[in-house]
């Protein structure tokens, strides 16, 4: 996420997309980083899943910016098959790419990122049902403790 955040602000400003929108991504880049931040840091486990909510959502609505910016300066976002992402797959800047294969790079990552974040809700909601949550396991051990 700290990759997506980065690239996005050299994106916005190395293509010299419109302010109103290159505000939106550089915002939308980092509530995603910095909700996956704030949730980790949590005591409960619902509100590490809550986090990673805001966190897809914010991903969601960057992507989303990215495919308007594709569809406004017609450029084609590639299937995810394409063996051109291979190439890029180890950049940490974009000073050496094309408006094309950097757009299809960052919505690839950020792809990528929303599916991580999905499988991580997904181990975490498991990991509730299975285990219970902070409040519920405090309360046990307070009843423990008094002998109930």
């Amino acid at each position: 996420m700290v990759l997506i955040q980065d690239l996005t602000y050299e994106f916005v400003k190395l293509f010299k997309v419109e302010a109103f929108r290159a505000d939106h991504m550089k915002r939308s880049a980092r509530s995603e980083k910095q909700n996956m931040a704030e949730g980790a840091t949590r005591n409960s486990v619902k509100d590490y899943i809550q986090f990673i909510g805001f966190a897809r959502a914010s991903a969601e609505e960057l992507l989303e910016d990215y495919r308007d910016i594709a569809k406004q300066w017609g450029i084609s976002i590639w299937p995810k098959s394409d063996t051109r992402f291979n190439a890029l797959s180890s950049l940490s800047s974009l000073s050496s790419l094309t408006q094309v294969q950097a757009l299809n790079l960052l919505v690839d990552l950020v792809i990528r990122t929303s599916y991580l974040l999905d499988q991580q809700r997904r181990g975490l909601e498991r990991s509730f049902i299975e285990q219970g949550g902070y409040t519920e396991n405090l309360a046990q051990k307070r009843r423990n403790f008094r002998g109930f």
